[in-house]
């Protein structure tokens, strides 16, 4: 009796702090501070970068239900352009490369400067994303896997979720499809949360978890395994980048962006950054391997859009010292991670900080980055 007492007692006080943060974060919002801040943080202190992160970018109308991973679903695009309003509340808006000359020389009139990037190469930040930069004067960092710019193989989580949403499942569930694939069959342990009855949602969290940490022509072999277990039709490199079933899926317009688009925007004023030949986990994979991924991606790059390209993004943010010194060996002068945190002139160019994005309010975006570079230094 005690034990649940105390657990609805610290219960209650979380609720209670949230309650709190929530509605002083709407006052300060709201009463003016938090912009107040950031015109405070612009012009006195320490010159710093912050780089938001994002993925995707839906139109209103689409359900971010329909994508089974976080990563998936997005911002909404009017949600996108509220961002951006409030972003250049608190700094000078550029292009990662950009931003990171006017940190190391310490030029521009803002101590803040704010370079916005964009994961994985998708469509929907081309066709959603760069018309409302472009209607807010404001350009960003795009970092496209290659092979899928060129028609290739799609994304591995794009894919493992496209396996298990049009796989044939009968009443048993997921699960005994699993049984003797290699890193994926659940242990008892984990059943109670992938069981039988476990939803398509909590199963590709599941196998992602497991999949992350594999070489990358593994990782392949088991999703095609778990794709002929469930009777999917084996298309591997098709325009739709999910396996289809039709010749209309077939002939649907991919879900990332391709060269032509990425041309355009990089003559629009982009810049387009290093993320790989094939969203390769570089730690999980040999050196020579790493190396062939990172240096394999410029050069695709510089041939596909006529320029060096000089930021990396390391895939699933995941880097050692041994995938830094071969970016630096590859010819990138920066590299962005995952990890929280706001940068300075003394950051290491190559284990750059991030801040996730993800749908986060306007008041909400404002309240984090009014305090951001104190709770996550750097």
């Amino acid at each position: 009796m005690k034990t649940v007492f105390n657990f609805t007692l610290n219960l209650a006080r979380t609720a209670l702090r949230f309650v709190a943060v929530e509605l002083i974060g709407r006052l300060l919002f709201y009463a003016g501070v938090l912009y107040l801040i950031g015109w405070l943080r612009q012009h006195i202190g320490r010159r710093r970068l912050i780089i938001p992160m994002y993925h995707r970018v839906r139109g209103g109308d689409e359900p971010a239900e329909s994508r089974l991973l976080d990563v998936q679903r997005g911002v909404p695009v009017g949600l996108f352009e509220q961002h951006l309003r409030v972003f250049r509340r608190f700094g000078t808006l550029a292009t990662l490369d950009e931003a990171f000359d006017r940190l190391q020389r310490g030029t521009g009139s803002s101590k803040s400067v704010i370079a916005l990037t964009f994961d994985d190469g998708y469509r929907d930040n081309l066709t959603l994303a760069v018309p409302v930069l472009n209607r807010q004067g404001a350009r960003a960092t795009i970092f496209p896997v290659t092979r899928t710019a060129g028609g290739g193989r799609p994304l591995w989580w794009d894919e493992l979720t496209g396996v298990l949403s049009r796989g044939s499942i009968n009443g048993e569930g997921l699960t005994p499809y699993l049984a003797g694939l290699e890193r994926c069959e659940p242990s008892p342990r984990d059943c109670a949360s992938v069981g039988p009855t476990a939803s398509r949602i909590a199963m590709a969290q599941f196998l992602c978890e497991r999949l992350v940490e594999l070489p990358g022509h593994q990782r392949e072999r088991i999703i095609d395994e778990l794709a002929a277990r469930l009777d999917v039709a084996p298309q591997a490199s098709m325009p739709g980048s999910l396996r289809a079933e039709s010749a209309a899926e077939l002939n649907a317009p991919s879900i990332y962006a391709d060269w032509n688009e990425l041309r355009a925007a990089a003559d629009g004023g982009f810049e387009i950054g290093g993320h790989t030949l094939d969203h390769a986990v570089l730690p999980c994979e040999e050196p020579t391997t790493a190396y062939l991924q990172i240096a394999g991606s410029r050069t695709a790059l510089q041939q596909q859009l006529g320029a060096a390209a000089r930021s990396f993004a390391y895939p699933n943010g995941r880097h050692d010292a041994i995938c830094r010194a071969l970016v630096s060996r590859a010819g990138f002068r920066l590299a962005v991670a995952t990890e929280h945190g706001v940068n300075y002139a003394s950051t290491d160019p190559f284990q750059l900080r991030r801040m996730p994005i993800g749908c986060e309010r306007p008041f909400h975006l404002a309240l984090k980055l009014a305090f951001y570079g104190w709770a996550h230094r750097g």
